[in-house]
């Protein structure tokens, strides 16, 4: 429900343009902290999507991502994986926590699985990202 806060067990997806990627020989190793600069249109939170909302290992859950993902995705593109407990104990004075945000407008627009990653205050602190950032190991990066 609308609000409710997800599970610390789980994980989020947070969508990565080129330019928030760390590259090393032409390959995503990493994240910067532009992935988690809140846009102008994200004034409630960070968007995120749920992977558990999917129900199904990691590689079907990515896959449920990729077919809500309304954004123009590129080839460059990527998928940052990130775990819940991890985001909220990331900097205990900030007060991250993640929240469902479903989306029910009309299809194609429909997206259940859409999470806020609050506080928006706090991620415009550039130490708040960094530690975000810092959470994203090679391993946790998908592609579109």
């Amino acid at each position: 429900m609308r609000g409710d806060p997800l599970p610390a067990e789980h994980y989020v997806a947070r969508h990565c343009r080129n330019k928030d990627l760390i590259l090393t020989n032409g390959e995503p190793t990493g994240v910067t902290e532009s992935a988690f600069e809140p846009k102008p249109d994200e004034s409630d939170g960070l968007s995120a999507n749920w992977l558990e909302f999917f129900g199904n290992d990691r590689q079907h859950n990515v896959a449920g991502v990729r077919s809500v993902t309304k954004l123009n995705v590129k080839r460059s593109h990527r998928i940052a994986i990130l775990n819940v407990g991890a985001i909220a104990s990331a900097d205990g004075s900030a007060n991250l926590r993640v929240v469902e945000d479903l989306i029910d407008d009309l299809a194609p627009d429909t997206n259940a699985a859409h999470v806020l990653i609050k506080e928006p205050a706090a991620l415009k602190d550039q130490a708040v990202r960094d530690t975000l950032a810092f959470l994203v190991q090679q391993s946790d990066i998908e592609r579109y």
